[in-house]
């Protein structure tokens, strides 16, 4: 169901009458773009890749473990370390799986971390995102995904987290797209009151992806954040809490199962802005450019349990129209399977009711068609707004000025975001009295090496 509800608006079942299951996406889905997971590892021998050498490239790049990358490993398996509970693998299909995937044309490209208790060192990550700004980067064809996150201080947060930063500046700079999930810990993502952020998620260049709660299809226009999903003011935008995904465990056994956890919501996000570069190749994405053209597609202001003033946008891949499956309408417009009203003296309003010359609401009844008759994917819109996006190579990108931090290396490891986990307190996770964090663990993601005087020349983080 995450797949349908992100190809089309809000549902209203006043005005259809059943809830189309369907994924409609462009053709093209995300073809000769790029798609970079650092995670816990990888198994692509899953029927969920099977069309990998024919439409497109899945395999493993690289594997990190105590600092140390090789990328003399097998293509399809890398990092199987089983107290990872599968999280790459799962992460892989709903970015790109055939059936599970949002974007099943694009390149996959893995990177796995090796984890201890679920959890893998801030060196490993950094390793990870210097290999890929070396050597992995085309420019504006990248997306990232970072499903993982921790905390940092937001007054005085050392120098690991500016170096964590200057490595997503660089990344964006070199025209990469980079996404990442908000955290499971049911907490603001920049807390001022407590001093904490959670990062990458906080980071400038970075769009951070909140989760909505499960939906019902009976009740599918009543969107809700998750309990356990993070959100805040840096949350961009938000995406499906909960999929419907497959893995393949080391004994070559397919299994297929509902998985829950931003871990999940920000590769939806990553298989979309995939699409949207594949359909789009003259503009020259990068994270800026990504987060304003998904917020122009998204659904604004539905999700109802969101404060005033965040970024309130549940993610849309271009495809707003709602269809029927049954073939009854009873509205119009977009949300009516665009239907117009009967009545010549009735208009249609915004929400998809034909309102009559009294001012009353008049339901229609549409003679039923057949579901094959849903026309194919394309754009709801007509993109007036795509002259706004530049074709050049010199796109600017601005970010804030850095300031110099000379605080001791801060040890704590970076987690994954969980797919089963309960939430703590926030106070749990901020103790005032000591000012420490506890990170919480889950599941694994990247690596990269320990800032050294060529990594920070020019930067300020020596």
């Amino acid at each position: 169901m995450h797949l349908s509800l992100i190809s089309q608006g809000i549902v209203n079942h006043d005005i259809i009458g059943s809830f189309d299951y369907n994924y409609y996406y462009p053709s093209s889905a995300g073809e000769d773009i790029d798609i970079i997971l650092i995670d816990t590892g990888f198994n692509f021998e899953n029927e969920e890749f099977s069309n990998h050498g024919k439409e497109r490239q899945v395999r493993c790049v690289a594997e990190i473990q105590n600092a140390i990358l090789s990328e003399s490993l097998e293509e399809s398996r890398c990092g199987l370390h089983r107290e990872a509970s599968y999280h790459g693998e799962i992460v892989a299909d709903i970015v790109g799986g055939l059936e599970s995937g949002v974007a099943n044309k694009a390149n996959i490209y893995g990177i796995a971390v090796h984890s201890k208790e679920g959890k893998f060192l801030e060196e490993d990550m950094f390793l990870a995102l210097q290999y890929i700004i070396d050597t992995l980067i085309r420019p504006h064809k990248t997306v990232i995904n970072l499903s993982s996150g921790i905390y940092y201080p937001i007054s005085e947060p050392g120098d690991n987290y500016h170096h964590y930063q200057l490595l997503i500046r660089r990344l964006v700079e070199k025209g990469a797209t980079v996404i990442a999930s908000a955290g499971n810990d049911g907490a603001l993502t920049y807390n001022r009151k407590h001093n904490f952020q959670y990062c990458p998620c906080s980071f400038y260049g970075v769009i951070c992806v909140g989760g909505i709660k499960d939906i019902h299809p009976i009740f599918s226009n009543h969107y809700e954040v998750d309990a356990y999903s993070n959100s805040g003011e840096t949350v961009n935008i938000y995406a499906p809490f909960y999929v419907y995904g497959s893995y393949q465990d080391e004994k070559g056994r397919d299994h297929d199962d509902y998985f829950y956890g931003t871990s999940f919501s920000a590769p939806i996000v990553a298989g979309v802005a995939a699409t949207i570069m594949g359909e789009f190749k003259a503009i020259k994405f990068d994270s800026y450019s990504m987060n304003d053209f998904l917020i122009r597609l998204g659904e604004k202001n539905r999700i109802t349990n969101l404060d005033p003033g965040r970024n309130n946008v549940f993610l849309n891949n271009g495809k707003s129209m709602v269809y029927s499956s049954d073939g009854m309408y009873y509205g119009c417009g977009y949300h009516s399977g665009h239907h117009t009203c009967s009545n010549p003296k009735s208009t249609c309003s915004e929400e998809g009711y034909c309102i009559n010359e009294n001012g009353e609401i008049e339901l229609e009844k549409s003679n039923p068609i057949i579901k094959d008759d849903f026309p194919d994917f394309d754009f709801d819109f007509d993109f007036p707004f795509l002259s706004y996006y530049s074709t050049t190579d010199d796109q600017a990108t601005e970010f804030p000025e850095w300031y110099d931090e000379s605080d001791e290396k801060n040890e704590e490891r970076i987690t994954t975001d969980p797919f089963f986990f309960e939430p703590e307190d926030e106070e749990e996770i901020f103790n005032e009295n000591d000012k420490t964090f506890s990170v919480t663990l889950i599941d694994d993601p990247l690596l990269i090496p320990e800032p050294t005087d060529d990594i920070n020349e020019g930067i300020g983080l020596d």
